[in-house]
């Protein structure tokens, strides 16, 4: 079929949004280019398929809350994006270009310890709160994804037990166990290509996510950032004290 040529004029970058706060990215919005909405709708409409399949969803509304470009370049500009978390419940990455054509980059999860350079047009499927990272573009070329951020119900992210509605129990947040699975774009399990789960304990998942957090705040470095961080050294040294007086 026909093709689209993402590396577009640079006004077309430059006019983009280029900072959520604390995350510096470089994209363009698919909703803002009708030739982009014709052209992953396709896509879009088989990985939100493959979301219901793949994830015990129980019938939950799914709605997609953010679709867009992610450009990472070589020499300049924006490389990779930093260790961080998701907004919503699930998240999507699409690979818009081959792997060959840029050094490093790729989409790496901590709990996996491991980076996936996908091959042209393959999807990656995750809960939106494991601490994941673009790794930075090196040596040559440019790297393209479509991301997309999907809302399962209402998103809520707290509600606990068995009654909890689907969100609550797959949106990954300080998940110790996590396992990389390949399928096939109907769903199908790929046979024997399947890695090991790795888990790690309560302590470490949550002291990664503590300095992960931490760090995003420092780097963003406003009044109201600062006041956070503040917060949760507050928060964690009276949880230090607390333990230290009732259970150690």
């Amino acid at each position: 079929g026909g093709g689209l040529a993402l590396g577009g004029a640079p006004p077309l970058w430059d006019s983009a949004e280029e900072s959520q706060h604390y995350l510096p990215t470089k994209e363009v919005r698919v909703a803002e280019l009708p030739a982009l909405v014709a052209a992953t709708r396709p896509g879009v409409d088989r990985t939100l398929g493959l979301l219901r399949r793949l994830y015990p969803l129980e019938g939950a509304r799914l709605r997609l809350a953010d679709l867009y470009v992610a450009r990472y370049d070589a020499d300049g500009g924006v490389s990779g994006l930093q260790l961080h978390v998701d907004a919503y419940t699930l998240s999507f990455s699409v690979a818009l270009n081959a792997a060959d054509e840029y050094g490093g980059g790729g989409l790496e999860f901590d709990a996996l310890g491991q980076v996936r350079r996908e091959p042209q047009g393959n999807a990656l499927l995750f809960p939106s709160k494991l601490l994941h990272r673009g790794v930075p573009v090196a040596r040559h070329g440019t790297r393209f994804a479509l991301i997309g951020l999907v809302s399962v119900g209402e998103d809520e992210l707290w509600a606990a037990g068995a009654g909890a509605p689907p969100a609550s129990r797959l949106h990954g947040m300080f998940a110790r166990c996590a396992s990389l699975e390949e399928v096939g774009a109907g769903g199908e399990r790929a046979a024997g290509r399947n890695a090991t789960e790795l888990c790690s304990g309560w302590a470490d998942t949550v002291a990664r996510h503590a300095r992960n957090r931490f760090a995003l705040l420092w780097r963003a470095g406003s009044s109201e950032d600062l006041l956070e961080l503040a917060v949760l050294n507050a928060g964690l040294l009276v949880g230090a004290v607390l333990l230290r007086q009732f259970v150690l």
